[in-house]
């Protein structure tokens, strides 16, 4: 005990080979590096705890209460959440934290219910409570679709049943307009869209109506010029009002979730790394029945 094996005698053992083989079986790319990053253990007694570990795994996927599935990198963003004073964070990492914090949370709520059976592995998803906090607010602010959910905030709720107002309001009298001058087969698909936080009509570049209006914008094409008639000015108005009030409440949302991240970073850190232990696990025993 106590010699730690040089490279090159690893090299000749052909260890490397084991190693990659072992991360072909990891399910994320996390996974994947820390299997690659294995070395031998030096002490006796640490080959036999990851010897109690990896039977009290396999046990456990075995019964087959949890199953681990693939699960998003979310090292650099802890990394970027804990080096900022104020980090403003992005919704597609929300939305890998709230997907990687939940599954950790699954799993260890799986590895505690049978706590008695696998005391080893107990302890390595004790080793911190769960980040109670950050995974509410994750739940309840982001969306499946990866947006910010309207009940994030009163605030931002307020804000977009306005702006839902002024959507069906706008709607309702394109609709009528385009009735009441039948100019429906000027306009291109849709009735309305938006264009730097204005209503507009996509009409046909050939029309010659006599409406009163602006012409915002036209299309590559040429084909389509983007048309906001006097009636949907004053709306317009306040859409771009509203549109900027959306963002500075969307943006105090995710100070707080940045901030309840930041108060959580050791729970948060321990729940990640428990996930590429479980990964770095199943792959040990999906090797070990590969090569039975």
């Amino acid at each position: 005990a106590g010699m730690i094996m040089d490279e090159r005698t690893l090299r000749a053992l052909e260890f490397p080979r084991v190693l990659e083989r072992l991360s072909a079986f990891c399910l994320s790319e996390a996974g994947k590096e820390a299997a690659l990053r294995l070395r031998p253990m030096a002490e006796a007694e640490d080959v036999r705890r990851a010897q109690y570990l990896y039977d009290e795994v396999r046990d456990w996927f075995a019964e087959g209460d949890f199953n681990l599935v693939s699960f998003p990198d979310i090292s650099g963003l802890l990394a970027y959440v804990n080096g900022h004073a104020d980090p403003l964070l992005e919704m597609d990492g929300l939305w890998a934290l709230k997907s990687a914090l939940g599954l950790a949370r699954r799993a260890a709520e799986s590895i505690h219910a049978g706590a008695a059976r696998r005391p080893m592995l107990d302890a390595l998803a004790c080793s911190q409570p769960m980040p109670e906090m950050s995974l509410s607010a994750l739940n309840r602010c982001v969306g499946d679709d990866g947006y910010l959910k309207d009940e994030s905030s009163p605030g931002l709720l307020l804000v977009r049943s306005e702006l839902r107002g002024i959507h069906q309001n706008c709607m309702r009298r394109v609709k009528d307009f385009a009735d009441k001058y039948n100019i429906a087969h000027y306009l291109q698909d849709d009735y309305m869209t938006l264009s730097s936080d204005r209503y507009v009509l996509p009409l046909k570049a050939n029309f010659k109506g006599r409406i009163q209006g602006i012409i915002h914008d036209y299309s590559n094409t040429g084909e389509t010029l983007y048309f906001e008639p006097l009636f949907l000015v004053e709306q317009n108005n306040r859409l771009q009002e509203l549109k900027q009030q959306e963002r500075e409440e969307e943006r105090k949302v995710l100070r707080l979730l940045a901030d309840l991240l930041n108060q959580e970073m050791p729970q948060v850190r321990a729940a990640w790394e428990l996930l590429i232990e479980l990964d770095l696990g199943q792959a040990k025993c999906a090797l070990g029945s590969a090569l039975n």
